[in-house]
C-alpha cells in the first residue's frame, strides 16, 4: 500500500502542468514534487520525453505509481523541445497550462492558485508572474510581470514589450489560456507546413510566445515570485569545436524561427515593424560579437557567418547594410 499517493479528480483539471524532458531525469523528481505541493491541487502533469538516453522512463514510472495525475508521453523519436511541448498542448485537458523545464521548479506553493483565480476573474489568456534566477548557487530575483503598471493590459501588450527590450519570450513562469496556444500552432503551421517536421532545439520559445502574443487579447501581471529558472554550468568551453557546432545549430534554428515570425508579424501596424526588425539585428549582431569574442575573430568563421546571416533574408535592407558596416566590412566587400 502507497503511504503518500494522490488520487486525480475526475473532472477536467485546472491546469496542465507541461514538462518537456530529454536526460535530465535526475532533476525531474524535485520539479514534480514542487508542484505536488501546491495548494491548488486540481491539475494533470504531462511529462513528455523526448526520446531520453538517460533513465528517464523509470523515474517517470515510478512517479506515477505515487501520483495518477502524472500522464507519460514518450515521442517516437527525438524532436527537439518545440515537437515536445505542442505534443503536450494538443493532448492537456486543461483550461489553463504552464510550462516548467524538468531543471526547475515552482518556489511558491500558492502560484499556481493565485495564478488561476486571476485568470478566471480578468478573463486573461496570459498571467505573467515574476521569477527567481538561480546560477552556481547564487539566487537573483527578476520582476518579468511588472510593467509601468500592474493593472490588466490590453490586446499587443506582450509584442510591445518583447519589441522594447527584447524580454518576454520564454514560455515559463506564465500561465497560459490553452485554446490561445491552440490557435498559436495553426497559426505557426499556417506559415510553415512542415514545422512538425522541422526539429528546432533553439528559440523555439520564442517562436511559440510571439505566434501566442499576436493573438493575446488580455495579459495581466501576478506581482508574485513563482518559478525559479536554473541555469547549470555548461561543461563544453566556447571556444571548443563542439560548442561552436551548437552554436551554428543555435543560429540555424534562430533563422527558421524569425523567418516564420516575419510572416506572421507583417499583418501588424506599419509602426511596429521597425522595431520587430531591431529585435532581429540585435540577435543577429550578438552571433557576430560571439565569433569575435569567443573564436578569435577566425576569418573563415566571421566569413560564414557574416554569409549567413546577411543573405538570409531576415533583415531589411537598413539592418542588412548596419550589420554588414559594423562586423563584415573586413570580409565582404
Amino acid at each position: 500500500m502507497l503511504i503518500f499517493s494522490f488520487i486525480i479528480s475526475e473532472t477536467f483539471p485546472n491546469v496542465s502542468i507541461i514538462i518537456p524532458l530529454y536526460n535530465q531525469a535526475h532533476f525531474l523528481t524535485d520539479a514534480v514534487r514542487s508542484i505536488e505541493l501546491q495548494s491548488l491541487q486540481n491539475y494533470e502533469i504531462l511529462v513528455i520525453d523526448d526520446q531520453s538516453t538517460d533513465n528517464a522512463q523509470q523515474v517517470i514510472k515510478h512517479l506515477q505509481e505515487l501520483d495518477n495525475r502524472i500522464i507519460n508521453i514518450q515521442l517516437k523519436e527525438n524532436q527537439g523541445p518545440f515537437l515536445a511541448r505542442a505534443k503536450g498542448i494538443i493532448n492537456a485537458k486543461g483550461k489553463y497550462i504552464v510550462f516548467i523545464d524538468a531543471d526547475d521548479y515552482l518556489n511558491s506553493i500558492t502560484i499556481l492558485q493565485h495564478a488561476f483565480e486571476l485568470a478566471e476573474e480578468t478573463s486573461a489568456d496570459i498571467v505573467h508572474f515574476n521569477e527567481k534566477l538561480l546560477e552556481a548557487d547564487r539566487e537573483s530575483a527578476f520582476n518579468w510581470a511588472n510593467p509601468a503598471n500592474d493593472s490588466v493590459q490590453e490586446k499587443y501588450f506582450g509584442l510591445t514589450q518583447w519589441m522594447l527590450n527584447g524580454q518576454g519570450t520564454a514560455l515559463h513562469g506564465k500561465l497560459f489560456l490553452k485554446n490561445q496556444l491552440l490557435r498559436a500552432i495553426v497559426l505557426i503551421q499556417n506559415q510553415k507546413s512542415d514545422i512538425f517536421q522541422t526539429k528546432l532545439y533553439y528559440s523555439e520559445d520564442t517562436l511559440m510566445m510571439l505566434a501566442f502574443y499576436t493573438l493575446q487579447e488580455k495579459y495581466v501581471p501576478l506581482l508574485e515570485f513563482g518559478y525559479t529558472y536554473t541555469i547549470r554550468p555548461n561543461s563544453l568551453s566556447k571556444s571548443s569545436v563542439a560548442y561552436y557546432d551548437k552554436f551554428v545549430k543555435r543560429v540555424d534554428d534562430s533563422l527558421i524561427v524569425y523567418h516564420i515570425v516575419k510572416k506572421i508579424l507583417s499583418v501588424l501596424p506599419e509602426a511596429f515593424q521597425r522595431n520587430i526588425h531591431f529585435q532581429f539585428f540585435k540577435y543577429m549582431k550578438s552571433s557576430m560579437m560571439e565569433i569575435e569574442l569567443y573564436h578569435n575573430n577566425d576569418a573563415d568563421k566571421k566569413a560564414f557567418m557574416c554569409e549567413k546571416l546577411l543573405n538570409s533574408g531576415v533583415l531589411i535592407d537598413e539592418y542588412v547594410n548596419k550589420l554588414k558596416s559594423e562586423h563584415c566590412a573586413d570580409i565582404i566587400q
